[in-house]
């Protein structure tokens, strides 16, 4: 028998008793495999036979009925690729997704029991879910390890590259892959990969998307816990408690062997696009971060299998209508000749935001003047051609991260009602989990607003009213970012933002301001109180601006009826919108939540007619 290249350690099972059969692979510290010269690749089982042995064992092998640790098995009737890493003494079972670090686990004493039962054979294969018994199964405890896109994606070209494998994988490659995507990772992802070139991730074992191999049919996810390859400790922690095994073994004997370089220097921005876009559902499903500039952020060790079921259909979702969309405008694209902007496609950036969750122990008039105010936000929204979606803490929830920071946000002080203050800093939650884009106050409605206008500064967190949250966009990652700013913020040693008379505040208003003045994120001045644009009124109004700012056709662009606003206003600022109303500002002071949504719903109308329409 011949032997493995130097580096590779020969893995060999002993002679099978019955068939004669004896079976071999070569396998690296990465986890890549191939045959030796002269045996024959066996694809389902991911193990080499040498073709003779094919020749002279063609009786059909009989099922045995092998006992282990008391515990016998009667496997001719189970579903069940037969070198998979099961354990029926431990009742665990392991899908190994393919470069995401699943050779320690899979060579481990986790799977003794099985090896035996197999006379020592190599247990391994990357083997779907919908490989095995779904019935049979159901008592075992099934878990995978995923990890970021980015590298699995680096690590997989470093295989086809190196020409790792056997035969048949050589040939693959010739036949799949040009010698300039071999010496090129750029050239491999944005030339080769479908769309743009011929390969799809579906159809190859090691490029296939992480989600195909750990969901069934009917997109539920069929493990009961998932493993984060960037935070092996951790979740060598969670397994051992939610199994009763030691686990301290495999978190001793993790080294992360692979050599290649970090993402950010090895994609280009056209690359990374393209890596994001094509395992679009990994990103969205498992919740690694689709911002280069924030590769550490990862999953949590806590997903629960209802979380991810959900989160599936979400994506599913999501990413179909988006898919639709794209199709749609290059179907306009093609009718008129002209090119349809990114601001009108993106059906994030035609939504517009806000957030309310009931308090507790509010009066339930208070709770109906609420909705009346985010019904005519709603209203005024819709009149000017966005489509308005009222978030609440269950789109939160939806968030990988969401307990961690309602734990968080619930320990920082406020002199306000707690939960109002979680609300407000939950809302930024809200709008990473829903994927980004405009956010408003429910007291604020669009002026001089184009509906779908494009987010300004990229993606970057910005607020449209200085230190005001009352509008902001962000791209969902950046929404996930901030979030954590307040969350984690220091408000201990900065009492000079965070105090209110004398006494400990933290509110996301306050770590705004302070965020702006560090330039974490950026801000600028487009919003208006009502009492600056009715006092006098007027259709346009510079906000101290020599000139409007680059993308804008007018100012404001929004109005901000804030209760503070409504009290200082007197009849003769009114009389344009209420012609002979008598206009009490004390007596609104008091019951400015009555008279708001009213006022709100005559302002927008008003400033549609005289501004906008001329109707």
């Amino acid at each position: 028998m011949r032997g493995c290249p130097v580096g590779w350690p020969l893995q060999i099972s002993v002679q099978d008793e019955r068939s004669g059969i004896i079976t071999q692979a070569c396998r690296n510290q990465n986890g890549d495999w191939k045959c030796t010269n002269g045996w024959q690749r066996l694809e389902e089982e991911s193990r080499c036979i040498y073709p003779v042995q094919l020749q002279v064992n063609t009786s059909p092998v009989q099922p045995q009925v092998t006992q282990m640790s008391e515990v016998i098995i009667n496997r001719s009737s189970v579903l069940q690729p037969k070198y998979a890493p099961v354990s029926d003494k431990r009742k665990l079972l392991f899908i190994h997704i393919p470069k995401a670090g699943g050779t320690t686990i899979e060579t481990s004493f986790l799977f003794d029991d099985r090896r035996a039962e197999l006379n020592g054979a190599y247990l391994g294969g990357h083997n779907k879910i919908i490989a095995f018994d779904k019935e049979f199964f159901k008592s075992y405890y099934k878990f995978s390890m995923i990890r970021h896109p980015c590298s699995r994606l680096i690590s997989t070209w470093s295989y086809y590259s190196q020409g790792l494998g056997n035969a048949a994988d050589r040939r693959w490659v010739q036949q799949h892959i040009d010698n300039r995507s071999l010496s090129s990772f750029d050239s491999f992802v944005t030339e080769t990969l479908y769309p743009g070139g011929t390969l799809k991730v579906t159809n190859q074992v090691h490029l296939q998307p992480q989600v195909n191999m750990i969901f069934d049919k009917q997109g539920n996810f069929a493990l009961n816990q998932l493993l984060i390859f960037e935070n092996w400790n951790e979740s060598f922690d969670a397994l051992g408690k939610r199994t009763s095994v030691d686990m301290s073994p495999l978190k001793a004997s993790h080294k992360l062997s692979s050599k290649h370089a970090d993402c950010q220097s090895v994609y280009t921005f056209k690359a990374w696009q393209k890596m994001a876009d094509v395992y679009a559902m990994d990103f969205c499903v498992l919740g690694y971060s689709s911002n280069i500039n924030e590769i550490k952020t990862i999953p949590s060790v806590n997903l629960t299998p209802e979380y991810l079921t959900q989160r599936y259909a979400d994506c599913a979702d999501k990413l179909t209508k988006g898919a639709a969309n794209s199709v749609l405008s290059h179907k306009k694209k093609d009718e008129t000749g002209k090119g349809v902007s990114d601001s009108m496609t993106s059906p994030d950036y035609c939504t517009i935001h806000t957030y309310f969750e009931p308090q507790p122990n509010a009066s339930p008039s208070t709770v109906e003047n609420e909705k009346k105010l985010i019904e005519a936000w709603r209203a005024a929204w819709l009149a000017a051609g966005w489509t308005p979606r009222v978030l609440t803490e269950t789109d939160a929830k939806s968030h990988p991260d969401y307990m961690s920071f309602r734990e968080r946000f619930w320990k920082l002080p406020t002199v306000n009602v707690k939960e109002y203050e979680v609300a407000c800093l939950m809302r930024h939650v809200a709008m990473a989990a829903v994927g980004g884009g405009w956010m408003s106050d429910y007291d604020v409605i669009p002026f001089h607003f184009p509906a779908c206008t494009k987010p300004f500064n990229d993606g970057i967190y910005t607020v449209y009213m200085l230190y005001t949250p009352s509008l902001v966009s962000a791209s969902a990652t950046e929404f996930t970012r901030v979030s954590n700013l307040m969350a984690d913020v220091q408000w201990r040693d900065q009492p000079h933002y965070f105090s209110f008379k004398g006494v400990f505040h933290v509110s996301d208003m306050f770590v705004i301001k302070k965020l702006v003045e560090e330039k974490a994120i950026r801000t600028m001045r487009v919003v208006m109180e009502a009492r600056q644009l009715f006092t006098p009124f007027s259709c346009e109004n510079s906000l101290g601006y020599k000139s409007v700012p680059k993308g804008m056709s007018s100012l404001p662009w929004a109005i901000h009826f804030s209760h503070s606003s409504l009290g200082t206003l007197g009849n003769s600022n009114v009389s344009s919108i209420w012609p002979g109303s008598l206009w009490n500002s004390k007596k609104l002071s008091a019951d400015v939540d009555i008279v708001r949504p009213k006022f709100m719903t005559d302002a927008a109308s008003f400033l549609r007619k005289t501004c906008l329409t001329g109707d």
